[in-house]
């Protein structure tokens, strides 16, 4: 998808706040970075599966009562679960969909083990829970989820801490808000670290697209004529090499359409008149090489050649010579309107 208005582009910062493009710039964000996207996501799922394992010593020095479970849950249940979201990952081809998956596993990750610590005699548990801030961290920071998914993700998280916490009978009034209130302040501060993340990221898409159209428009303007639209010359002899046939059954027909009489035209009219001539004729060029079907490429290129003439290189497949249609039509010319005053004919 081409984005070629500079304009266009310049208008999209304003969805930055709001961490939302227009409909196809939004398309092209989420598809370009998707496929690193999900290479990265399995790469740190694999580094997340160690780390998450790994953690067994910290249930073994605190929660001995339930450890057994702690490891089947660990080893049998979320290493295969994340083994299996690594495998689905590269089938997806939407980046919510693959934020979902993430956010999902996260949430497990910290659902399982405080069902099962619901369960342990042991005083720690409240500072065990701590422990889940990792995970938050870990999606926000290393995944880099999607700032949407990252409220719904924090949300359930810390939903699921604050009512294992509630009810523990060991944990008294101050300590659960003190807690309720820890997890509310850092739930905020990630969450705007994952807003400014996003807005980081979305900028500089939109400046690597701004480059991009003003790379684009540069090239435009040195291959185009401005007063007509047209190629000019220097893209002519850029192409020149692509237009020589390659077999023997094509052959290439070039056209020189010189505008009769343009001079006296120009000093009697005026140079804006003038201008407008060659504007026509080089529309009615252009016209000419309009395929009857649609779906057909243009029959060949126009050029502006000189300052009053208009080249007309057309390449015709299984064919000898030049294009049969030399010159527009008289018709042609009568139905665009323009007149020469004091004459009915055309300019050539």
């Amino acid at each position: 998808m081409s984005l070629s208005r500079t304009g266009t582009i310049e208008g999209e910062f304003a969805g930055l706040t709001p961490l939302r493009f227009s409909p196809p710039v939004e398309a092209r964000f989420e598809t370009e970075g998707l496929f690193e996207r999900i290479r990265l996501a399995q790469a740190t799922l694999f580094a997340a599966i160690f780390l998450y394992d790994i953690f067994l010593l910290a249930d073994w020095m605190i929660l001995p009562d339930v450890l057994g479970p702690l490891a089947v849950m660990r080893l049998g249940v979320f290493t295969p679960l994340t083994l299996l979201m690594i495998w689905i990952l590269p089938r997806r081809t939407r980046t919510w969909q693959v934020d979902g998956l993430l956010v999902g596993g996260c949430f497990l990750s910290v659902l399982m083990p405080s069902t099962i610590i619901s369960f342990s005699a042991s005083h720690y548990v409240a500072t065990y829970q701590l422990g889940s801030m990792l995970i938050i961290f870990y999606m926000v920071l290393v995944q880099r989820v999607r700032f949407r998914m990252a409220v719904i993700g924090m949300a359930l998280i810390v939903l699921t801490q604050i009512s294992t916490v509630a009810r523990r009978p060991e944990v008294d009034a101050p300590t659960f808000w003190y807690i309720v209130v820890f997890y509310l302040i850092a739930a905020a501060i990630i969450l705007l670290g994952s807003f400014v993340l996003e807005r980081t990221e979305r900028y500089g898409f939109l400046q690597r697209l701004r480059v991009e159209s003003m790379i684009e428009r540069n090239a435009e303007m040195a291959r185009t004529d401005q007063l007509t639209g047209l190629f000019n010359r220097h893209h002519l002899a850029t192409i020149g090499a692509d237009l020589i046939p390659k077999r023997d059954t094509q052959s290439l027909g070039a056209l020189l359409i010189d505008i009769d009489h343009f001079k006296r035209f120009n000093d009697t009219q005026g140079h804006l008149a003038g201008d407008r001539c060659i504007r026509t004729v080089s529309d009615l060029v252009r016209e000419m090489l309009v395929p009857a079907n649609e779906n057909k490429p243009p029959l060949g290129t126009a050029v502006r050649f000189g300052a009053k003439s208009s080249s007309c290189c057309c390449q015709a497949w299984m064919q000898r010579g030049p294009p049969r249609s030399g010159r527009p039509s008289a018709g042609a010319w009568k139905a665009s309107g323009f007149r020469i005053p004091a004459s009915d004919r055309t300019p050539w």
